[in-house]
């Protein structure tokens, strides 16, 4: 197998950009959900509770994250590094993370574009846990062979883009991602973590958040575990390296 595709998540459940290439460490790929929104109740945002998340356009210029709101027709630059300012805890999910507060002009932004108060936060690296906005494990891999067979059982075309994929692969043979426990890519190996349980957001359409397609529905007699929709594997990376378009993945174990 190769790498064939490679996508970072710069904040929490808005759109990816599409890169060549990237440092990876404890933390995933660089860049990769280190912000996110939360609303005035501490809430963090996501595609299942907030709408209008789809609707931004972003780019990464070295440092410096460019972010166009679709709502507002305007944009504004963030750079991906703290300011040194006090963080505070945020929930993200089961555990606790710590974040730094934007400028209050960014937060205003978003705000105005979701039409209710927000927060923009900075994830604080740390050295022992994770450092990031990630779900469960920092990255996770999805299978077009997989993709192509659901869409040969179902004859419906499923866009990738929908299970939010940092590295996008082509197997031998569809759902072999459910048996890898260890891979390697240029030097670095990935253990396994699970199997990513879907929730709803997987019928939206990646571009506009719009429910347009069951896709929970389509994959359930061919992904169903444990009474959950499952597809994409978890991975945590065991060094630091880079990785890039077209590197070639070896299955270690």
């Amino acid at each position: 197998m190769e790498v064939l595709s490679l996508y970072i998540y710069p904040i929490k459940s808005l759109p990816a950009i599409k890169i060549n290439h990237s440092v990876v460490d404890k933390d995933g790929l660089q860049f990769d959900r280190i912000f996110a929104l939360y609303d005035a109740q501490g809430i963090m945002q996501t595609r299942r509770i907030c709408k209008g998340l789809a609707d931004y356009l972003l780019e990464l210029k070295g440092n410096t994250l460019m972010i166009y709101s679709k709502v507002l027709e305007k944009s504004i630059n963030i750079k991906c590094y703290g300011e040194g300012h006090e963080s505070i805890p945020l929930n993200v999910w089961d555990r606790v993370e710590e974040g730094f507060a934007d400028k209050e002009s960014i937060n205003q932004f978003f705000s105005d574009h979701h039409g209710k108060k927000l927060h923009l936060y900075l994830i604080k690296k740390n050295l022992t846990g994770f450092s990031s906005f990630h779900d469960d494990s920092p990255i996770l891999i999805c299978n077009e062979t997989s993709i192509a067979y659901l869409e040969s059982k179902t004859d419906v075309k499923i866009d990738i883009m929908r299970f939010r994929p940092n590295i996008v692969v082509s197997s031998k043979n569809p759902f072999d991602e459910g048996i890898w426990k260890r891979l390697r890519i240029n030097g670095c190996e990935y253990n396994s973590v699970k199997l990513c349980s879907r929730c709803i957001v997987v019928n939206q359409e990646p571009s506009t958040s719009r429910a347009d397609l069951n896709v929970l529905q389509l994959m359930e007699p061919y992904t169903k575990s444990s009474f959950k929709i499952k597809f994409g594997l978890y991975l945590n990376p065991l060094s630091e390296s880079i990785v890039r378009l077209f590197d070639k993945i070896d299955v270690v174990e």
